[in-house]
C-alpha cells in the first residue's frame, strides 16, 4: 500500500507541477556531487567489469560475449544495507519469463516496502529529494 501511495504521489507531482527551467550545468554538477556523496557506492576495484563489445546488433535474444559482464564484485559491497534489501527484493521475483506474472505475495510487498524505506534514509535519496523539490526556483 505504501508503495502504491509513493508512486501515486510521484505521478501527481510530476503531472501537476509546471516544468521549471533548470540549467544543464547545474544538473551535471549536482549529479556529480550526488555520486561522490553516495555512502554505498563501489570503491575502486570493488566491481570489475569486462566490456567486450559483443552485443548483437541484429538479434537481441542472445549475448555474443564469451565472458560474463562482471568479472568480480566484492562481497563486502553487496553486504551494505541497501544492496542487501535490494537483493532481498529481487529474490521475490521468481518468473524467468517477462510475459508471465509473478504472484503478488505478502513477502514480496514487505521486501518492496523495506527497500523503499532503506533507500529513503540514504544521503543520496535525501539530497535528490531536496534538489528535485527546489530545482528551478
Amino acid at each position: 500500500m505504501r508503495l502504491a501511495l509513493v508512486l501515486l504521489a510521484c505521478l501527481v507531482l510530476v503531472r501537476s507541477a509546471p516544468l521549471p527551467a533548470v540549467d544543464a550545468n547545474d544538473v551535471t554538477s549536482f549529479l556529480t556531487q550526488l555520486a561522490l556523496n553516495d555512502e554505498n557506492r563501489a570503491k575502486s576495484g570493488q566491481v570489475v567489469v569486462a566490456f567486450q563489445n559483443m552485443a548483437s546488433t541484429k538479434t537481441f535474444d542472445h549475448d555474443n560475449a564469451p565472458n560474463p559482464l562482471f568479472t568480480s564484485v566484492d562481497p563486502n559491497l553487496l553486504g551494505e544495507h541497501t544492496y542487501k534489501s535490494f537483493t532481498d527484493l529481487i529474490a521475490k521475483f521468481t518468473s524467468q519469463d517477462a510475459n508471465v506474472a509473478d504472484a503478488e505475495t505478502d513477502d514480496r510487498k514487505a521486501a518492496a516496502l523495506g527497500f523503499i524505506d532503506d533507500i529513503s534514509l540514504t544521503t543520496v535519496f535525501m539530497q535528490a529529494w531536496s534538489y528535485l523539490n527546489t530545482a528551478g526556483e
